[in-house]
Protein backbone atom coordinates (compact mmCIF):
# COMPACT_ATOMS: atom_id res chain seq x y z
CA UNK A 1 0.00 0.00 0.00
CA UNK A 2 1.27 3.11 -0.84
CA UNK A 3 2.22 5.93 1.64
CA UNK A 4 -0.29 8.13 2.20
CA UNK A 5 0.92 10.48 4.38
CA UNK A 6 3.47 13.87 3.82
CA UNK A 7 7.12 12.83 5.56
CA UNK A 8 7.58 13.21 8.95
CA UNK A 9 6.32 11.07 12.35
CA UNK A 10 2.49 10.16 11.55
CA UNK A 11 -0.81 10.62 13.90
CA UNK A 12 -1.43 6.94 15.07
CA UNK A 13 -4.88 8.26 14.41
CA UNK A 14 -4.11 9.10 10.84
CA UNK A 15 -2.41 5.93 10.19
CA UNK A 16 -5.54 3.64 11.54
CA UNK A 17 -8.00 5.33 9.82
CA UNK A 18 -5.59 4.69 6.47
CA UNK A 19 -5.40 1.12 7.48
CA UNK A 20 -9.52 0.97 7.94
CA UNK A 21 -10.08 2.66 5.24
CA UNK A 22 -7.68 0.69 3.06
CA UNK A 23 -9.36 -2.56 4.22
CA UNK A 24 -12.83 -1.17 3.93
CA UNK A 25 -12.34 0.03 0.55
CA UNK A 26 -15.74 -0.49 -0.82
CA UNK A 27 -17.61 1.07 1.79
CA UNK A 28 -18.33 4.43 2.08
CA UNK A 29 -16.70 6.73 4.28
CA UNK A 30 -18.20 7.27 7.69
CA UNK A 31 -16.09 10.04 9.27
CA UNK A 32 -17.83 10.32 12.07
CA UNK A 33 -18.23 6.32 13.06
CA UNK A 34 -13.94 6.88 12.55
CA UNK A 35 -13.63 9.96 14.22
CA UNK A 36 -15.44 8.43 17.24
CA UNK A 37 -13.32 5.13 17.17
CA UNK A 38 -10.44 7.74 18.06
CA UNK A 39 -12.47 9.98 20.84
CA UNK A 40 -12.08 12.67 18.53
CA UNK A 41 -14.68 14.78 16.44
CA UNK A 42 -14.51 14.64 12.69
CA UNK A 43 -13.66 18.00 12.28
CA UNK A 44 -9.99 17.20 14.54
CA UNK A 45 -9.53 14.51 12.27
CA UNK A 46 -10.49 16.21 9.30
CA UNK A 47 -7.56 18.59 10.10
CA UNK A 48 -5.55 16.32 11.33
CA UNK A 49 -5.64 14.45 7.95
CA UNK A 50 -5.18 17.53 5.70
CA UNK A 51 -2.16 18.34 8.16
CA UNK A 52 -0.82 14.91 7.64
CA UNK A 53 -1.90 13.96 4.25
CA UNK A 54 -2.65 17.28 2.32
CA UNK A 55 -6.13 15.76 1.58
CA UNK A 56 -9.18 15.80 3.43
CA UNK A 57 -10.19 11.87 4.80
CA UNK A 58 -12.60 12.04 1.30
CA UNK A 59 -10.43 13.02 -0.77
CA UNK A 60 -7.44 10.52 0.35
CA UNK A 61 -10.19 7.60 0.25
CA UNK A 62 -10.91 8.40 -3.34
CA UNK A 63 -7.25 8.61 -4.35
CA UNK A 64 -7.09 5.12 -2.82
CA UNK A 65 -9.71 3.84 -4.79
CA UNK A 66 -8.89 5.11 -7.93
CA UNK A 67 -5.12 3.84 -7.34
CA UNK A 68 -6.33 0.45 -6.20
CA UNK A 69 -8.88 0.59 -9.46
CA UNK A 70 -5.40 1.41 -11.97
CA UNK A 71 -3.88 -1.72 -10.26
CA UNK A 72 -7.32 -4.41 -10.90
CA UNK A 73 -6.60 -2.69 -14.67
CA UNK A 74 -3.42 -3.50 -14.86
CA UNK A 75 -3.57 -6.71 -13.04
CA UNK A 76 -6.52 -8.12 -13.83
CA UNK A 77 -7.02 -7.74 -17.88
CA UNK A 78 -10.18 -10.20 -17.71
CA UNK A 79 -12.21 -7.49 -15.38
CA UNK A 80 -14.98 -5.20 -16.95
CA UNK A 81 -14.08 -1.56 -16.28
CA UNK A 82 -17.60 -1.19 -14.84
CA UNK A 83 -16.44 -4.21 -12.37
CA UNK A 84 -13.51 -2.86 -11.10
CA UNK A 85 -15.22 0.76 -10.55
CA UNK A 86 -17.66 -1.60 -8.26
CA UNK A 87 -15.03 -3.23 -6.31
CA UNK A 88 -13.06 -0.22 -5.19
CA UNK A 89 -16.50 1.14 -3.92
CA UNK A 90 -17.15 3.42 -6.69
CA UNK A 91 -20.19 4.24 -9.07
CA UNK A 92 -18.78 3.44 -12.55
CA UNK A 93 -19.69 6.99 -14.18
CA UNK A 94 -17.70 8.62 -11.11
CA UNK A 95 -14.79 5.83 -11.22
CA UNK A 96 -13.92 6.80 -15.03
CA UNK A 97 -14.46 10.82 -14.23
CA UNK A 98 -12.14 10.77 -11.43
CA UNK A 99 -9.68 8.06 -12.89
CA UNK A 100 -9.45 10.30 -16.09
CA UNK A 101 -8.47 13.75 -14.10
CA UNK A 102 -6.23 11.71 -12.02
CA UNK A 103 -4.45 9.64 -14.86
CA UNK A 104 -5.48 11.72 -17.83
CA UNK A 105 -7.00 8.81 -19.82
CA UNK A 106 -10.28 6.60 -19.24
CA UNK A 107 -9.79 3.44 -17.83
CA UNK A 108 -9.78 1.09 -20.87
CA UNK A 109 -6.91 3.56 -22.50
CA UNK A 110 -5.42 3.47 -19.35
CA UNK A 111 -5.24 -0.53 -19.58
CA UNK A 112 -4.91 -0.69 -23.46
CA UNK A 113 -1.34 1.24 -22.62
CA UNK A 114 0.00 -0.68 -20.27
CA UNK A 115 -0.70 -4.03 -21.62
CA UNK A 116 0.49 -3.32 -25.46
CA UNK A 117 3.81 -1.12 -23.24
CA UNK A 118 6.79 -3.39 -24.05
CA UNK A 119 8.08 -5.17 -21.27
CA UNK A 120 11.72 -4.37 -20.08
CA UNK A 121 14.70 -7.09 -20.94
CA UNK A 122 16.12 -8.31 -17.60
CA UNK A 123 19.68 -8.36 -19.23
Amino acid sequence: MQDWTQSGPVDWRVRESLRRMASRIREPLDLPGLARAFGITPRHLSRLFLRQTGRSPRATLRAMRLEQGALLLRGEPSLAVEEVAWRVGMDPSHFTRAFKARYGCCPAEYRRARLLAPVASAE
